[in-house]
C-alpha cells in the first residue's frame, strides 16, 4: 500500500489535526528546528507537535528558506525522522510501514548531505554572496507538490539500498536543482552537484534506520534474515525487465519516426509435426494466442516452444512483442527472458551456464539458484537459433544446442523447484542438416506468410501512420497488373514493409517489376532498397512536382553527411555484410571493414579524398556505415551490425558477385585482368569462410546471372581449373606464407573476439567447398540453357562440373569427391555436409564412391549417379527423387527417411539397408536387388515390381502402401 511522503503522520495520528491548533508563522527553518526541539526535551507531545507537522509539507520545506541559515542553524535532521518515527509507533501503537519508514528517513538523510554539503568552505563563499535570498515561487510550487508523492513498499525498498536510482532521488533531485539554479548556478553544474548528492544520500539511509530500530523491529529483522539479498535480487529483475524488455516495442522501425508496436500485427502460424510436416489435424492459429495458451497449459510443461519460419517472417518482432505483453500481463508469475542468440558469446556445455551468461545481470550472476527459486518462474524467449555463433553452426553444435534446451525443458517439469518454460525461435532452413535429430520434445510451429485479413489490417496502421490520402493501400497491392511473385512477396512482413516505404516515396512502379518471380523479385526489391536509402531515405525533405506529381528530394543529405557518392557508399556497404558473415558472429569490428577497404586502392583512394572533404573529427567509414540499416554491435562503439540479418546477407552477395565479374574481365595484353596470383588470393579472400549458406547462395545466383558483365564460360574456366589445384592440395602444401596461412592471418587479426578461431586447415576447406558450391550453381545454370527433358544433370556443355573427372584431360579419380570432403570430416564432425548438401540436387555424379560418411539431411533429387556406390553411411533423411540410380550399389547403410519416388533404379543393387520410411513410388524395380532390407513403412504405389519382391516385402515391412501397384510375375 503506497503512503503520502508527510501526510500520513496527519492521517493515522488523527490528534494531530483534531487539535485546535494556532497557525505558526515560523518559516519553514524555524518550523523543523521546533520539532527538533519538542521531540528532544517533550517527548510525544501532540500538543507542541501538531502545529509544527501541520505546517510542512515535508522536511524539504527547509529549502524554502535561505540557504544560509540552515549551515548558521542546528538542524538535526536525522533526529527528527528517528524521533518522529518514534512518536508514531506510540502513538499508534503499530510499527511504521518499510514506505512510511523510508520517507521520513530519505528526506533527513537527503536534508542532512545538503546540509553537509552547504558546510563546505567554497560553498559558504558562495552563500555569502546568495546565502540570504529565500526560494523563488516556482521552487515553492515544486516544494508543495511533494505532499502528493506516494511511496510503495517496493519503491521504497529500493530508495533503502540504491537511493541514487529510486522515484525519491529523482523527486528531491528536480527540487534541489531547480534551487541552486535560482540562485545562479548553471543548470548542468546544479544537475552535477544533485547527483553527487544523492549518491552519498545512499551512506545515511541504513544507518540512520538502525538507529531507530525500537521503531521499526519488522524492518530491522527482514534484514538480519537477508531480506536485503532476497530484495536486491527481485529488484534486479524487475530492473531488467524495465531496461531489456519493456523498450522492446517502442523502438524505431529501422529509420522511420513510429515503432514496432505502432505497425505491429498479430501473426499466424500452423501447427507443426515432430517431423515438421504440418499438422492436418489442426487449423492455423494466431501465434500470441497459441504461446499464451502453452504458456500455461500444464500437461505441456515439458514442451519447449519451437516458433520457425523465413527470413523476415517477424520472428524477432513476433519476440519483442510477445516479451512485452508477458512482462505487463503475466508477471511475477511468468518473468520473461529475451535473448538475442547471436549476442550470446560462447555455448556451454551446461545449458543454465549459457543461460546466466546471456542474461548478464546480478540475479542471475550472484545467486547459483537463480532457477531453484519457487518463487520465480522464467519464460526464456531465445530468438534466432540460426544466428547462433559460428561454433553453434558446424561440429554439431546446433542440433548439441537443441538438445540442450530440448533437455532443460524435460528437467524443469520433473523438478518443482524449476517452474520454468523455454520459447525459441528461428529460421526453418537451418534445421535442413539435423532435422532427423530434433529433440522429441519439440512442440512446432511455423509462421505463415501474412493472408489478406493481416495484409488489410497493416495497411489500415500504414495508411494513419504516413497519413495517407487514400487508406485503400491494400488494393494497390492486389492489383493485378503486380507480377505475382511480387504480391506473394509482400506477404513476408519485412518485403511488405520496404514495397510500401518505397511505395510511398515513389521508388517503386509497376513497371520497374514487370516479369520479375521468386529470388529475381526479392532481389530487385532489395536493390530497390538500397537505392533508396542511399539517395531518399536521408533526404531533407519531399516536395510534389506538379507537372509529373512525382515526390522530388529536396537534399539528399548522404553525400553531405559522409562526403561519399552512392555507389561508394554501397560498395562500403558490400564489404560490411562480407565482414559481418565472415566474422561467424553477425557483427563486425569497423576496424576490419576498413582494413579491407584500405587494400582496395580504388576504395582507399575514395576514401581518402571523403577525409579531406569532412571537417570533423569522423570518418567517412563511420558516417556511411550509419547511412544504411546499421546499429552499434554488442561491442560497443568499435563494431555494428545490421538492423536485419538479411541485409547484410544480400550485401555479401553483392559482394561476392562483384568480385566474380572482377576475375573474367579482359586484361591489356593479357587473357585475364586480374592475374593468377591475384585471382588464388581473392578466392581465399572471399570464400575462406562459411559464408555460402543457402540464403546467400540464392541472391548470389540471381545477382550473377542478370549481371551486364556476367561470363559465365569464363566464370566456369577459372573456377574449375581453380577447384583441381585446391584438391590436389596444391595451396595448402605450399611454402610459407601461402594461401590459407595469409587469410588465417588476416582474420584473427580482423576478428580477434570469435569463438571459433579458424586455423589454416579451416580456411583452406571452406575456399574448396565454397568453390565447389559455386561450380554446382554454374551447372545448374547450365541445365536451365538446355532443353527440358527429365534428366538434364549430366548434359554435355561447357558448364558441366563433375568433383571426380577432370573433363579437360578426362581424368577419372571416383574418390575424389570422397577425399574432398574427409578434408573436413578431419577437422570438424560434418563441417563439409553442412556446408554442401543443401546444393547436391540437379548435378552429375555419376560412378562416385562414398563410404563410412554420416550426413544429416541430403537432397540428391533430379542428379545422376549411374554407377555410383554408397557404402557404410548413415544418412538422416535423404532425397533420391527424379534421380538416375541406374547401376548404383547401397549397401551397409542406415537412413532415416528415403525418398526414391520416380527415380530410375535398373540394376542398383540394396544390400543391407536399414531404412525408417521409404517411398518407392512410380518407379521401375525390375532389375533392382534387394538383399536384406529393413523399413518401417514403404510406398511402392504406381512402382512397376516383380510379384516375387513384392511378396518379400510385404512378408518383412511394418506397413505397406500398394495402391494400383503394378506386380509382374
Amino acid at each position: 500500500m503506497a503512503s503520502r511522503l508527510w501526510k500520513f503522520l496527519t492521517t493515522d495520528i488523527g490528534e494531530l489535526v483534531s487539535l485546535d491548533t494556532v497557525a505558526s508563522s515560523k518559516d519553514a527553518a524555524e518550523a523543523v528546528l521546533g520539532l527538533a526541539e519538542v521531540l528532544q526535551t517533550e517527548g510525544p507531545n501532540v500538543q507542541q507537535l501538531a502545529p509544527l507537522v501541520t505546517q510542512l509539507d515535508s522536511l524539504l520545506d527547509v529549502l524554502n528558506s535561505p540557504l544560509g541559515n540552515l549551515v548558521g542553524a542546528s538542524l538535526p535532521f536525522v533526529s527528527i525522522a528517528t524521533g518522529l518515527l518514534k512518536f508514531y509507533l506510540e502513538k499508534t501503537k503499530k510499527e511504521p510501514t518499510i514506505a512510511q519508514s523510508v520517507a521520513l528517513v530519505s528526506q533527513a538523510a537527503y536534508l542532512a548531505t545538503v546540509k553537509e554539503f552547504l558546510e563546505q568552505p567554497q560553498a559558504k563563499k558562495w552563500l555569502a554572496k546568495v546565502g540570504d535570498r529565500p526560494a523563488s515561487d516556482l521552487v515553492k510550487k515544486q516544494l508543495k507538490q511533494l505532499e502528493l508523492v506516494e511511496l510503495n513498499d517496493t519503491e521504497a525498498r529500493r530508495a533503502l539500498f540504491y537511493f541514487h536510482e529510486s522515484r525519491l532521488a529523482e523527486v528531491y533531485r528536480e527540487v534541489l536543482i531547480a534551487r541552486l539554479s535560482a540562485l545562479g548556478i548553471r543548470t548542468e553544474q546544479a544537475a552535477k552537484i544533485a547527483d553527487k548528492l544523492a549518491r552519498q544520500t545512499n551512506r545515511l539511509m541504513l544507518p540512520t534506520l538502525v538507529n531507530c530500530s525500537n521503531s521499526v523491529r519488522a524492518l530491522v529483522e527482514w534484514l538480519k534474515i537477508g531480506g536485503k539479498n532476497e530484495f536486491e535480487k527481485y529488484l534486479s529483475i524487475d530492473i531488467y525487465l524495465e531496461e531489456v524488455v519493456a523498450p522492446k516495442p517502442h523502438e524505431q522501425v529501422f529509420a522511420e519516426s513510429f515503432t514496432f508496436k505502432d505497425i505491429y500485427v498479430p501473426l499466424k502460424a500452423q501447427p507443426l509435426t515432430n517431423a515438421g510436416e504440418p499438422e492436418e489435424s489442426q487449423e492455423t492459429v494466431v501465434l500470441e494466442q497459441w504461446a499464451r495458451q502453452m504458456l500455461n497449459a500444464g500437461e505441456h510443461k515439458d514442451r519447449v516452444l519451437f516458433v520457425q519460419g523465413g527470413p523476415g517472417r517477424g520472428k524477432s518482432v513476433f519476440c519483442r512483442m510477445f516479451a512485452d505483453w508477458v512482462r505487463r500481463h503475466e508477471h511475477p508469475h511468468w518473468t520473461p527472458i529475451l535473448i538475442r542468440l547471436r549476442d550470446v558469446a560462447v555455448l556451454s556445455r551446461d545449458f543454465e551456464e549459457t543461460l546466466a551468461k546471456a542474461v548478464d545481470r546480478d540475479f542471475a550472476k550472484t545467486d547459483s539458484g537463480w532457477l531453484t527459486d519457487r518463487n520465480v518462474n522464467f519464460l526464456f524467449i531465445l530468438d534466432g537459433f540460426d544466428e547462433l555463433l559460428m561454433e553453434g553452426r558446424t561440429s554439431g553444435g546446433l542440433d548439441n544446442f537443441l538438445d540442450q534446451v530440448g533437455r532443460f525443458q524435460e528437467q524443469c517439469a520433473r523438478n518443482s523447484e524449476k517452474n520454468h518454460r523455454v520459447l525459441i525461435t528461428g529460421r526453418t532452413l537451418a534445421l535442413q542438416a539435423i532435422d532427423s535429430r530434433m529433440p522429441s520434445n519439440l512442440t512446432r510451429i511455423e509462421i505463415m506468410p501474412m493472408d489478406d485479413e493481416l495484409q488489410y489490417q497493416w495497411f489500415n496502421l500504414w495508411a494513419k501512420l504516413i497519413k495517407a490520402s487514400d487508406s485503400n493501400l491494400f488494393d494497390i497491392f492486389e492489383d493485378s497488373r503486380w507480377p505475382e511473385g511480387i504480391r506473394e512477396l509482400s506477404r513476408e512482413p519485412l518485403i511488405l514493409y520496404l514495397l510500401s516505404a518505397m511505395y510511398r516515396d515513389e521508388e517503386l512502379h509497376l513497371d520497374m517489376l514487370k516479369g520479375a518471380e521468386g529470388i529475381q523479385a526479392k532481389v530487385l526489391i532489395y536493390e530497390r532498397t538500397l537505392d533508396w536509402v542511399l539517395t531518399k531515405q536521408r533526404a531533407e525533405g519531399y516536395r510534389r512536382e506538379p507537372e509529373t506529381q512525382g515526390t522530388v528530394t529536396d537534399r539528399d543529405l548522404n553525400p553531405d553527411i559522409t562526403e561519399l557518392a552512392p555507389d561508394h557508399l554501397r560498395r562500403i556497404l558490400q564489404e560490411a555484410g562480407l565482414c559481418v558473415v565472415q566474422s561467424g558472429m553477425e557483427f563486425a569490428s569497423i576496424r576490419a571493414i576498413e582494413d579491407r577497404l584500405t587494400q582496395d586502392s580504388a576504395a582507399k583512394a575514395f576514401l581518402e579524398a571523403a577525409q579531406k572533404r569532412l571537417e570533423t573529427d569522423d570518418t567517412p567509414l563511420r558516417n556511411a556505415l550509419a547511412a544504411f540499416y546499421l546499429q552499434e554491435g554488442r561491442q560497443g562503439e568499435g563494431s555494428i551490425e545490421f538492423v536485419h540479418k538479411s541485409f547484410g546477407e544480400f550485401l555479401c552477395a553483392e559482394r561476392i558477385v562483384n568480385g566474380l565479374i572482377e576475375i573474367c574481365q579482359p586484361g591489356r595484353n593479357r587473357e585475364y585482368d586480374i592475374d593468377d596470383p591475384a585471382f588464388c588470393w581473392l578466392m581465399y579472400d572471399l570464400l575462406g569462410c562459411h559464408v555460402l549458406t543457402p540464403e546467400i547462395v540464392e541472391y548470389l545466383t540471381a545477382l550473377l546471372t542478370k549481371h551486364p558483365d556476367f561470363q559465365p564460360e569464363k566464370l566456369h574456366k577459372r573456377l574449375y581449373d581453380f577447384y583441381w589445384r585446391w584438391s590436389d592440395g596444391e595451396f595448402i602444401d605450399a611454402p610459407p606464407e601461402n594461401l590459407p596461412q595469409r587469410k588465417m592471418r588476416l582474420l584473427r587479426e580482423r576478428t580477434p573476439d570469435c569463438e571459433e578461431i579458424l586455423g589454416q586447415r579451416q580456411v583452406d576447406v571452406y575456399t574448396g567447398l565454397n568453390t565447389m558450391i559455386l561450380l554446382f550453381e554454374l551447372h545448374r545454370y547450365g541445365i536451365n540453357l538446355a532443353p527440358k527433358n527429365k534428366h538434364t544433370s549430366s548434359m554435355n556443355s561447357v558448364y558441366n562440373f563433375h568433383p571426380c573427372r577432370n573433363f579437360r584431360s578426362e581424368y577419372f579419380d571416383d574418390m575424389r569427391l570422397k577425399r574432398v570432403l574427409s578434408k573436413g570430416f578431419y577437422i570438424s564432425e560434418n563441417i563439409s555436409l553442412s556446408l554442401i548438401s543443401p546444393f547436391l540436387h540437379h548435378l552429375d555424379l555419376r560412378n562416385i564412391s562414398l563410404d563410412t560418411i554420416s550426413m544429416g539431411n541430403v537432397d540428391f533429387s533430379y542428379t545422376d549417379l549411374r554407377g555410383s556406390m554408397f557404402s557404410g553411411m548413415t544418412l538422416g533423411n535423404a532425397d533420391f527423387s527424379n534421380s538416375e540410380l541406374i547401376d548404383v550399389r547401397f549397401s551397409g547403410m542406415a537412413v532415416g527417411n528415403v525418398d526414391l519416388s520416380n527415380s530410375d533404379l535398373r540394376g542398383a543393387r540394396f544390400f543391407g539397408i536399414t531404412l525408417g520410411n521409404g517411398d518407392l513410388s512410380n518407379c521401375d524395380l525390375m532389375e533392382t536387388i534387394f538383399v536384406g532390407l529393413r523399413f518401417g513403412s514403404i510406398d511402392v504405389s504406381h512402382a512397376k515390381i516383380p510379384a516375387d519382391l513384392f511378396q518379400e516385402l510385404s512378408l518383412n515391412l511394418q506397413e505397406i502402401n500398394s495402391d494400383e501397384t503394378n506386380s509382374i510375375g
